[in-house]
Protein backbone atom coordinates (compact mmCIF):
# COMPACT_ATOMS: atom_id res chain seq x y z
CA UNK A 1 0.00 0.00 0.00
CA UNK A 2 3.03 2.50 0.69
CA UNK A 3 4.48 1.43 -2.35
CA UNK A 4 1.28 2.72 -4.52
CA UNK A 5 0.84 5.39 -2.30
CA UNK A 6 4.43 6.71 -2.89
CA UNK A 7 3.94 6.15 -6.48
CA UNK A 8 0.34 7.96 -6.90
CA UNK A 9 1.94 11.01 -4.94
CA UNK A 10 4.74 11.59 -7.12
CA UNK A 11 2.08 11.48 -9.71
CA UNK A 12 -0.19 13.99 -8.50
CA UNK A 13 2.08 16.69 -6.87
CA UNK A 14 5.16 16.10 -8.75
CA UNK A 15 8.58 14.52 -8.73
CA UNK A 16 10.47 17.19 -7.15
CA UNK A 17 10.86 18.26 -3.37
CA UNK A 18 11.95 17.48 -0.12
CA UNK A 19 11.51 13.47 1.23
CA UNK A 20 7.74 11.72 1.39
CA UNK A 21 7.13 10.81 4.96
CA UNK A 22 4.64 8.16 5.48
CA UNK A 23 1.76 8.09 8.48
CA UNK A 24 -0.73 6.33 9.60
CA UNK A 25 -4.49 6.29 12.19
CA UNK A 26 -6.10 3.62 12.60
CA UNK A 27 -9.85 3.08 12.80
CA UNK A 28 -11.25 1.21 16.28
CA UNK A 29 -13.58 -1.01 16.89
CA UNK A 30 -16.02 -0.94 19.97
CA UNK A 31 -15.77 -3.74 22.14
CA UNK A 32 -18.80 -2.78 24.73
CA UNK A 33 -20.43 0.61 25.62
CA UNK A 34 -22.94 1.09 22.74
CA UNK A 35 -24.55 3.87 23.38
CA UNK A 36 -23.80 3.86 27.18
CA UNK A 37 -21.14 6.28 27.03
CA UNK A 38 -23.33 9.20 25.46
CA UNK A 39 -25.39 8.52 28.71
CA UNK A 40 -22.60 9.04 31.16
CA UNK A 41 -21.13 5.81 31.38
CA UNK A 42 -18.18 3.63 30.04
CA UNK A 43 -17.28 2.66 26.17
CA UNK A 44 -14.31 -0.09 26.19
CA UNK A 45 -12.85 -0.14 22.77
CA UNK A 46 -9.62 -0.73 20.79
CA UNK A 47 -7.47 0.52 17.29
CA UNK A 48 -7.48 -2.03 14.73
CA UNK A 49 -5.13 -2.50 12.00
CA UNK A 50 -7.82 -1.12 9.33
CA UNK A 51 -7.15 2.79 9.00
CA UNK A 52 -5.95 5.99 7.14
CA UNK A 53 -2.87 6.38 5.64
CA UNK A 54 -0.98 9.35 4.32
CA UNK A 55 1.96 10.50 2.16
CA UNK A 56 3.12 14.14 3.11
CA UNK A 57 5.93 16.35 1.73
CA UNK A 58 6.85 20.03 2.81
CA UNK A 59 6.30 22.40 -0.06
CA UNK A 60 7.10 26.33 -0.04
CA UNK A 61 3.73 28.73 0.35
CA UNK A 62 1.52 28.86 2.91
CA UNK A 63 -1.22 26.14 2.33
CA UNK A 64 -1.49 23.19 2.31
CA UNK A 65 -2.89 21.15 -0.76
CA UNK A 66 -4.94 17.94 0.23
CA UNK A 67 -6.23 15.03 -2.38
CA UNK A 68 -7.33 11.34 -1.46
CA UNK A 69 -7.35 8.03 -3.54
CA UNK A 70 -10.63 6.94 -1.28
CA UNK A 71 -12.22 9.90 -2.96
CA UNK A 72 -10.47 10.94 -6.50
CA UNK A 73 -13.24 12.88 -7.47
CA UNK A 74 -12.87 15.16 -5.70
CA UNK A 75 -9.69 16.01 -6.68
CA UNK A 76 -6.78 18.29 -4.91
CA UNK A 77 -8.42 20.53 -2.48
CA UNK A 78 -5.30 23.93 -1.55
CA UNK A 79 -6.17 24.95 1.56
CA UNK A 80 -4.93 28.65 2.55
CA UNK A 81 -3.70 28.91 5.80
CA UNK A 82 -3.66 32.97 6.39
CA UNK A 83 -7.02 33.01 6.29
CA UNK A 84 -10.71 31.26 7.11
CA UNK A 85 -10.79 27.66 5.98
CA UNK A 86 -13.82 26.83 4.36
CA UNK A 87 -15.56 23.77 4.66
CA UNK A 88 -17.38 22.76 1.05
CA UNK A 89 -19.75 20.42 0.26
CA UNK A 90 -18.04 19.26 -3.09
CA UNK A 91 -14.95 18.55 -0.46
CA UNK A 92 -16.55 15.18 -0.26
CA UNK A 93 -14.36 12.91 2.14
CA UNK A 94 -11.71 16.10 2.06
CA UNK A 95 -13.94 17.58 4.92
CA UNK A 96 -12.80 15.50 7.27
CA UNK A 97 -9.11 16.52 6.90
CA UNK A 98 -9.96 19.89 6.00
CA UNK A 99 -12.25 20.38 9.33
CA UNK A 100 -9.79 19.14 11.56
CA UNK A 101 -7.22 21.99 10.04
CA UNK A 102 -9.79 24.41 10.65
CA UNK A 103 -10.35 23.76 14.14
CA UNK A 104 -6.38 23.02 14.72
CA UNK A 105 -5.75 26.55 12.85
CA UNK A 106 -7.72 28.48 15.21
CA UNK A 107 -5.62 27.10 18.22
CA UNK A 108 -2.28 27.32 16.45
CA UNK A 109 -0.69 31.00 16.26
CA UNK A 110 2.59 29.17 15.07
CA UNK A 111 3.16 29.52 11.89
CA UNK A 112 3.05 26.84 9.95
CA UNK A 113 4.95 24.87 6.57
CA UNK A 114 3.24 24.72 3.08
CA UNK A 115 2.24 20.90 2.85
CA UNK A 116 1.46 18.07 0.19
CA UNK A 117 -0.89 15.33 1.42
CA UNK A 118 -2.33 12.65 0.07
CA UNK A 119 -4.45 10.16 1.99
CA UNK A 120 -4.94 6.50 0.87
CA UNK A 121 -7.04 4.20 3.67
CA UNK A 122 -7.95 0.26 4.34
CA UNK A 123 -10.88 1.47 6.55
CA UNK A 124 -14.75 1.30 4.90
CA UNK A 125 -16.40 4.49 5.12
CA UNK A 126 -19.84 4.60 6.71
CA UNK A 127 -19.27 1.19 8.90
CA UNK A 128 -18.99 2.50 12.07
CA UNK A 129 -15.02 2.12 11.91
CA UNK A 130 -14.64 5.83 12.71
CA UNK A 131 -13.23 6.17 9.39
CA UNK A 132 -13.56 10.45 9.51
CA UNK A 133 -11.83 10.49 13.12
CA UNK A 134 -9.06 8.57 11.90
CA UNK A 135 -8.32 11.32 9.07
CA UNK A 136 -9.41 13.69 11.62
CA UNK A 137 -6.68 12.80 13.97
CA UNK A 138 -4.07 12.05 11.46
CA UNK A 139 -4.39 15.09 9.87
CA UNK A 140 -3.43 16.69 13.13
CA UNK A 141 -0.67 14.51 14.09
CA UNK A 142 0.92 15.22 10.68
CA UNK A 143 0.48 19.23 11.05
CA UNK A 144 2.22 18.58 14.42
CA UNK A 145 5.16 16.55 13.55
CA UNK A 146 5.49 18.31 10.29
CA UNK A 147 5.77 21.79 12.52
CA UNK A 148 7.24 20.36 15.43
CA UNK A 149 4.06 21.56 17.35
CA UNK A 150 5.19 20.09 21.19
CA UNK A 151 2.24 22.15 23.20
CA UNK A 152 -0.18 19.72 21.10
CA UNK A 153 -0.55 16.19 23.08
CA UNK A 154 -2.72 13.28 21.65
CA UNK A 155 -5.52 13.66 23.93
CA UNK A 156 -5.59 17.13 22.39
CA UNK A 157 -5.77 15.65 18.87
CA UNK A 158 -8.40 13.35 19.83
CA UNK A 159 -10.43 16.33 21.66
CA UNK A 160 -9.50 18.39 18.37
CA UNK A 161 -11.30 15.80 15.90
CA UNK A 162 -14.04 15.65 18.01
CA UNK A 163 -14.33 19.07 17.52
CA UNK A 164 -13.72 19.33 14.08
CA UNK A 165 -16.78 16.46 13.74
CA UNK A 166 -19.27 18.11 16.00
CA UNK A 167 -18.63 21.78 15.71
CA UNK A 168 -17.60 22.26 12.00
CA UNK A 169 -19.39 19.68 10.22
CA UNK A 170 -22.49 19.02 12.73
CA UNK A 171 -21.91 15.38 13.30
CA UNK A 172 -22.66 13.40 15.90
CA UNK A 173 -19.57 11.70 17.94
CA UNK A 174 -18.50 10.50 20.39
CA UNK A 175 -14.55 10.84 22.34
CA UNK A 176 -14.12 7.08 21.50
CA UNK A 177 -13.70 7.59 17.75
CA UNK A 178 -11.04 9.91 17.77
CA UNK A 179 -9.12 8.68 21.29
CA UNK A 180 -8.55 4.92 19.51
CA UNK A 181 -6.77 7.04 16.75
CA UNK A 182 -5.22 9.15 19.38
CA UNK A 183 -3.86 6.44 21.63
CA UNK A 184 -4.04 3.17 21.14
CA UNK A 185 -2.05 0.59 21.54
CA UNK A 186 -1.19 -3.18 20.29
CA UNK A 187 -2.61 -5.52 22.30
CA UNK A 188 -4.41 -3.12 24.80
CA UNK A 189 -7.94 -2.46 24.67
CA UNK A 190 -9.00 1.59 26.14
CA UNK A 191 -11.79 1.98 28.84
CA UNK A 192 -13.18 5.40 28.62
CA UNK A 193 -15.24 7.31 31.54
CA UNK A 194 -17.39 9.72 29.61
CA UNK A 195 -18.91 11.05 33.11
CA UNK A 196 -15.02 11.30 34.46
CA UNK A 197 -13.40 12.04 31.11
CA UNK A 198 -10.56 9.65 32.02
CA UNK A 199 -8.73 7.38 29.81
CA UNK A 200 -7.25 3.31 31.26
CA UNK A 201 -5.94 1.01 29.21
CA UNK A 202 -6.26 -2.78 29.69
CA UNK A 203 -4.51 -5.60 28.61
CA UNK A 204 -6.07 -7.05 25.50
CA UNK A 205 -3.85 -10.09 24.58
CA UNK A 206 -5.80 -12.09 22.00
CA UNK A 207 -3.14 -15.34 22.53
CA UNK A 208 -4.22 -16.96 18.89
CA UNK A 209 -7.36 -15.24 18.55
CA UNK A 210 -8.68 -12.94 15.70
CA UNK A 211 -11.28 -9.69 15.79
CA UNK A 212 -13.34 -10.67 12.80
CA UNK A 213 -15.01 -7.33 11.35
CA UNK A 214 -18.01 -7.91 9.02
CA UNK A 215 -19.81 -5.01 6.88
CA UNK A 216 -23.19 -6.35 6.39
CA UNK A 217 -23.18 -3.98 3.30
CA UNK A 218 -26.82 -3.27 4.56
CA UNK A 219 -27.50 0.72 3.95
CA UNK A 220 -28.78 2.16 7.02
CA UNK A 221 -32.12 3.89 6.17
CA UNK A 222 -33.72 7.16 8.03
CA UNK A 223 -30.51 5.39 10.81
CA UNK A 224 -30.53 9.19 11.85
CA UNK A 225 -33.97 9.85 12.81
CA UNK A 226 -34.11 6.93 14.71
CA UNK A 227 -31.22 7.41 16.74
CA UNK A 228 -32.30 10.90 17.36
CA UNK A 229 -35.41 9.21 18.33
CA UNK A 230 -33.84 6.90 20.82
CA UNK A 231 -31.54 10.30 22.20
CA UNK A 232 -35.01 11.36 23.34
CA UNK A 233 -36.39 8.10 24.54
CA UNK A 234 -33.20 8.08 26.62
CA UNK A 235 -33.77 11.41 27.90
CA UNK A 236 -37.86 10.82 28.92
CA UNK A 237 -36.66 8.12 31.14
CA UNK A 238 -34.07 10.22 33.36
CA UNK A 239 -36.40 12.76 33.48
CA UNK A 240 -38.70 10.31 35.00
CA UNK A 241 -36.04 8.55 37.13
CA UNK A 242 -34.65 11.79 38.24
CA UNK A 243 -37.85 12.41 40.47
CA UNK A 244 -36.88 9.20 42.52
CA UNK A 245 -33.22 9.33 42.73
CA UNK A 246 -30.95 11.56 42.71
CA UNK A 247 -28.44 11.39 39.17
CA UNK A 248 -27.62 13.66 36.28
CA UNK A 249 -27.28 10.70 33.75
CA UNK A 250 -28.62 7.28 32.98
CA UNK A 251 -25.54 5.58 33.65
CA UNK A 252 -25.53 6.88 37.10
CA UNK A 253 -27.86 4.61 38.05
CA UNK A 254 -27.30 0.66 38.76
CA UNK A 255 -28.87 -2.03 37.52
CA UNK A 256 -30.22 -3.02 41.25
CA UNK A 257 -31.34 0.64 41.30
CA UNK A 258 -32.77 1.03 38.30
CA UNK A 259 -34.84 -2.56 38.84
CA UNK A 260 -36.31 -1.09 42.04
CA UNK A 261 -37.13 2.08 40.47
CA UNK A 262 -38.10 1.87 37.07
CA UNK A 263 -41.65 1.79 37.62
CA UNK A 264 -41.53 5.18 37.50
CA UNK A 265 -41.12 6.01 34.08
CA UNK A 266 -44.76 4.42 33.12
CA UNK A 267 -43.70 3.97 29.44
CA UNK A 268 -42.57 0.48 28.16
CA UNK A 269 -40.29 2.06 25.24
CA UNK A 270 -38.66 4.56 27.16
CA UNK A 271 -38.28 1.82 29.93
CA UNK A 272 -36.71 -0.43 27.65
CA UNK A 273 -33.88 2.10 26.54
CA UNK A 274 -32.72 2.77 29.80
CA UNK A 275 -32.58 -0.41 30.89
CA UNK A 276 -30.13 -1.26 27.46
CA UNK A 277 -28.08 1.68 28.67
CA UNK A 278 -27.84 1.02 32.40
CA UNK A 279 -27.13 -2.76 31.93
CA UNK A 280 -24.66 -2.23 28.63
CA UNK A 281 -22.24 0.21 31.23
CA UNK A 282 -22.55 -2.61 33.87
CA UNK A 283 -21.68 -5.20 31.31
CA UNK A 284 -18.24 -2.66 30.48
CA UNK A 285 -17.12 -2.25 33.94
CA UNK A 286 -17.44 -6.16 33.62
CA UNK A 287 -15.78 -6.31 30.72
CA UNK A 288 -12.85 -4.51 31.54
CA UNK A 289 -12.20 -6.40 35.18
CA UNK A 290 -12.25 -9.58 32.98
CA UNK A 291 -9.72 -8.26 30.29
CA UNK A 292 -7.76 -7.25 33.53
CA UNK A 293 -7.21 -10.74 34.41
CA UNK A 294 -7.04 -12.04 31.08
CA UNK A 295 -10.57 -13.59 30.94
CA UNK A 296 -11.50 -12.74 27.08
CA UNK A 297 -14.36 -15.98 27.48
CA UNK A 298 -15.59 -13.35 29.60
CA UNK A 299 -15.49 -10.36 27.44
CA UNK A 300 -17.00 -13.05 24.74
CA UNK A 301 -20.06 -13.85 26.81
CA UNK A 302 -20.74 -10.28 27.86
CA UNK A 303 -20.75 -9.27 23.46
CA UNK A 304 -23.28 -11.16 23.53
CA UNK A 305 -25.31 -10.23 25.96
CA UNK A 306 -24.86 -6.66 24.76
CA UNK A 307 -26.34 -8.25 21.18
CA UNK A 308 -29.36 -9.75 22.71
CA UNK A 309 -30.17 -5.93 24.48
CA UNK A 310 -29.27 -4.04 21.85
CA UNK A 311 -31.55 -6.18 19.61
CA UNK A 312 -34.21 -6.48 22.40
CA UNK A 313 -34.36 -3.47 24.48
CA UNK A 314 -32.41 -0.74 22.17
CA UNK A 315 -34.01 -1.74 18.78
CA UNK A 316 -31.17 -1.17 16.57
CA UNK A 317 -30.01 -4.00 14.86
CA UNK A 318 -31.55 -5.52 11.26
CA UNK A 319 -32.54 -8.87 10.17
CA UNK A 320 -28.98 -8.74 8.20
CA UNK A 321 -26.97 -8.10 11.37
CA UNK A 322 -28.93 -10.37 13.81
CA UNK A 323 -28.52 -13.45 11.20
CA UNK A 324 -24.46 -12.80 11.01
CA UNK A 325 -24.53 -12.58 15.00
CA UNK A 326 -26.37 -15.23 15.60
CA UNK A 327 -24.39 -17.88 12.12
CA UNK A 328 -21.42 -16.63 13.81
CA UNK A 329 -22.58 -17.48 17.84
CA UNK A 330 -22.86 -20.60 16.35
CA UNK A 331 -19.44 -21.50 15.08
CA UNK A 332 -17.57 -23.50 16.95
CA UNK A 333 -14.41 -21.65 19.01
CA UNK A 334 -16.22 -18.00 19.06
CA UNK A 335 -16.39 -16.38 21.91
CA UNK A 336 -18.62 -13.60 21.07
CA UNK A 337 -20.26 -11.32 18.27
CA UNK A 338 -22.58 -8.47 18.41
CA UNK A 339 -23.15 -5.67 16.48
CA UNK A 340 -21.40 -2.11 16.43
CA UNK A 341 -21.77 1.58 15.79
CA UNK A 342 -25.11 2.92 15.53
CA UNK A 343 -26.89 0.15 13.94
CA UNK A 344 -29.38 -0.19 11.31
CA UNK A 345 -26.18 -1.94 9.19
CA UNK A 346 -22.98 -1.63 9.61
CA UNK A 347 -21.02 -4.39 11.32
CA UNK A 348 -20.04 -7.04 13.46
CA UNK A 349 -17.14 -8.02 15.60
CA UNK A 350 -16.42 -11.18 16.37
CA UNK A 351 -13.65 -12.79 18.09
CA UNK A 352 -12.46 -16.01 16.70
CA UNK A 353 -9.90 -18.53 16.93
CA UNK A 354 -6.76 -17.23 14.62
CA UNK A 355 -6.54 -21.34 13.03
CA UNK A 356 -10.59 -20.85 11.92
CA UNK A 357 -10.46 -17.54 10.16
CA UNK A 358 -10.82 -18.77 6.98
CA UNK A 359 -13.40 -21.39 7.71
CA UNK A 360 -15.11 -18.91 9.95
CA UNK A 361 -15.56 -16.09 7.05
CA UNK A 362 -16.35 -18.24 4.12
CA UNK A 363 -19.32 -19.96 6.23
CA UNK A 364 -20.65 -16.73 6.99
CA UNK A 365 -20.25 -15.64 3.17
CA UNK A 366 -22.33 -18.20 2.03
CA UNK A 367 -24.57 -18.80 4.94
CA UNK A 368 -25.49 -14.74 4.59
CA UNK A 369 -25.48 -14.28 0.92
CA UNK A 370 -27.69 -17.32 0.63
CA UNK A 371 -30.29 -15.39 3.29
CA UNK A 372 -30.38 -11.92 2.03
CA UNK A 373 -28.42 -12.16 -1.57
CA UNK A 374 -26.08 -9.91 -0.31
CA UNK A 375 -22.36 -10.27 -0.17
CA UNK A 376 -20.57 -9.91 3.48
CA UNK A 377 -16.99 -8.23 3.39
CA UNK A 378 -14.46 -9.41 6.20
CA UNK A 379 -11.71 -7.55 7.94
CA UNK A 380 -9.34 -9.32 10.20
CA UNK A 381 -7.08 -7.53 12.64
CA UNK A 382 -5.62 -7.44 16.19
CA UNK A 383 -5.48 -4.32 18.69
CA UNK A 384 -3.21 -1.87 17.25
CA UNK A 385 -0.93 1.15 17.81
CA UNK A 386 -2.75 4.66 18.09
CA UNK A 387 -1.39 6.93 14.82
CA UNK A 388 2.24 7.03 14.11
CA UNK A 389 4.60 7.69 11.56
CA UNK A 390 5.70 4.64 9.38
CA UNK A 391 9.43 4.24 9.15
CA UNK A 392 10.64 2.15 6.53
Amino acid sequence: MYENLKTRFRQIYGEEGEEIRLFFAPGRVSLLGEFSDSNGGHALSCATGLGIAAAVRRRDGVSIRIASLKDEASGVREIPLDGEIEIREEDGWLKYPGAMLRVMRKRSEEPWSGLDILFSGTIPTEAGLSSSSAAEVLTGYIVREMNGLTGISRMDLAALAKEANTEVLGLESGMMDSLAAALGRGDTAIMYSAARMKVDWVPFRLSGLKIVITDSREVPENGKMAFESREKECARALKKLQSVAHITQLCNLPPDRFESCKDVIMNDVCTRRARHVIYEDARTVRAYSALLVGNIKRLGELMNLSQKSLRDDYEVTTPGIDFLVSEAQKFPGVLGSRMIGRGFGGCTVSIVPGEAVEEFTGTIREAYRAETGLEAAFYVTDAADGVHEIRE
